[in-house]
């Protein structure tokens, strides 16, 4: 998850609209749309979200069924 974690920060795209590195032509994978929503919630704090327990082991869960 910590090297994930740079990666999940938005960057400008197109119309001022902030977008989430897509590495899939699909769908988003599960586990870089769930690290997204929990940086965007601890305001980029990844400290703050390993120390919520309950949120990181839900991060660590949809990790390990994307394996």
């Amino acid at each position: 998850m910590r090297l994930y974690w740079p990666q999940v920060v938005p960057y400008p795209g197109s119309d001022d609209e902030q977008v989430v590195l897509s590495q899939n032509t699909d769908l988003q994978a599960l586990v870089v749309r769930e690290l997204a929503e929990q940086r965007d919630r601890y305001q980029g704090s990844l400290a703050d979200l390993e120390r919520n327990r309950s949120d990181w082991r839900r991060i660590l869960v949809a990790a390990d069924h994307a394996a």
